[in-house]
């Protein structure tokens, strides 16, 4: 069992932040709508990985989840940050702590420079029958909608899709 945590810095940040996790198969896709943890859908696979939304971490017990899942992408969006002209730079960094399982990972991702408003901040993926760990750092301009949609996600209802004026 491990947790992941993802903070910012500063810590007291004026962005809306939402944590999520993507439970892929070896194509690097979800294999179907309970792919994907996040805070309208805070637990996956019969409780294997679970996101505390407050927090922005997950809880994981690795022995439970299936072998058709090859890799899980923790991401980090801003809510609504094209509309709000939001974006990562406007933080310091992204930090992400794995702990558990008599071992330990730090990440940190400098944002300074970042005009993305979605991040792969790092995956768990299988090597052999290992669980492992990388960082990615990988930013998506468009917020959760390009980013779900990099996974095999439709987002209906995606927070930061422009919208059509009336008349148009």
């Amino acid at each position: 069992q491990i947790k992941i945590s993802l903070q910012v810095k500063p810590s007291a940040s004026p962005l809306e932040l939402d944590a999520s996790a993507y439970l892929l198969s070896a194509n690097g896709k979800v294999l179907n709508d309970s792919g994907m943890v996040f805070f309208g859908q805070n637990s996956a696979l019969a409780g294997a990985v679970t996101l505390d939304v407050a927090a922005r971490s997950f809880a994981l017990d690795l022995a439970r989840v299936p072998s058709d899942i090859q890799k899980i992408a923790f991401t980090l969006t801003i809510d609504k940050g094209n509309q709000r002209q939001q974006r990562f730079g406007m933080l310091e960094s992204i930090d992400l702590r794995c702990t558990g399982s008599n071992s330990g990972y730090e990440y940190v991702l400098g944002t300074q420079a970042m005009a993305e408003t979605a991040v792969i901040v790092a995956e768990l993926y299988r090597r052999d029958a290992n669980w492992k760990i990388r960082a990615v750092g990988q930013g998506f301009v468009g917020g959760l909608g390009p980013l779900a949609r990099h996974f095999g996600v439709d987002i209906s209802d995606d927070p930061d899709a422009p919208s059509s004026a009336p008349g148009s």
